[in-house]
């Protein structure tokens, strides 16, 4: 029996991915899954090493200042938004305040 006899003639096969999708589409769909869940667990262990990354500097006596008011801060924060996006444009500080917003 030929593959095309196997898989129908379509050339698809039914998956749990999607029955009847051709196979590229099923492929893009697990491989789009992986990568979000690998993903995840990336940011999980890097919120992690920052937190342990933080203990160790104040161990060694770092000062670290904590943002209380985070609107405030914000505020103060818009000149040097505003020269850092002179030298690096606004198409990629758009990027990365949606990046930061997403991330919350």
């Amino acid at each position: 029996m030929g593959a095309a006899a196997r898989s129908g003639e379509s050339g698809r096969r039914p998956s749990a991915y999607g029955r009847g999708q051709p196979r590229g589409a099923r492929v893009l769909k697990v491989v789009g899954d992986s990568m979000q869940q690998a993903c995840a667990a990336h940011r999980r262990y890097e919120v992690e090493k920052e937190k342990q990354d933080l203990d160790v500097m104040k161990k060694a006596g770092t000062q670290v200042n904590e943002v209380k008011d985070l609107k405030a801060f914000q505020a103060l924060m818009k000149p040097v938004y505003a020269s850092v996006e002179q030298q690096v444009g606004k198409e990629f500080m758009d990027r990365l305040a949606a990046a930061a917003q997403a991330a919350r």
